[in-house]
């Protein structure tokens, strides 16, 4: 599952972007193929389903203008990235790779001001897989968890 949520543009540019519309339509998880929604934090949500944007060129473009957070989570092979996008150009990224290693984590650039407070509360936990860290950040940064109910 890849997320990506968007400030700083409104959501019909970044449908526009993407070559999609809205269809007004209240859908329950697991989503259709992709979905939107407006989050609490201001922040726009796109979620897509078995999908993982290997391309940066979405981001790149996406990111015009604004600020972009993408998330990639693959739950059965435990690996997640994050990262964080403005102006065409990627600012960092953090991922973890159990197929690496169980403790694997690469994070690179200029982190955001959270990043090591959550490296260090998963690392101090027993029982927290180092997935947990890039999914942790993003819900940090835009408000949104992939996997917990959605907060009015």
């Amino acid at each position: 599952m890849t997320w990506f949520a968007v400030t700083g543009k409104m959501p019909e540019e970044v449908h526009a972007e993407l070559g999609v519309y809205s269809t007004g339509q209240t859908v329950a998880f697991p989503a259709p193929h992709i979905a939107g929604a407006a989050l609490p934090s201001g922040w726009y949500l796109v979620q897509r389903n078995r999908y993982e944007c290997r391309d940066d060129s979405v981001l790149r473009r996406l990111s015009i203008g604004c600020e972009v957070v993408s998330l990639f989570v693959e739950e059965h092979v435990m690996v997640s990235r994050l990262s964080g996008w403005k102006d065409g150009r990627q600012l960092w990224s953090v991922v973890h790779d159990s197929e690496k290693e169980d403790r694997h984590l690469e994070a690179h650039s200029d982190l955001p001001s959270d990043f090591a407070s959550i490296r260090d509360e998963v690392r101090r936990s027993d029982e927290m897989p180092y997935i947990e860290i890039p999914c942790r950040l993003a819900a940090k940064l835009t408000g949104y968890r992939y996997d917990a109910p959605a907060k009015e």
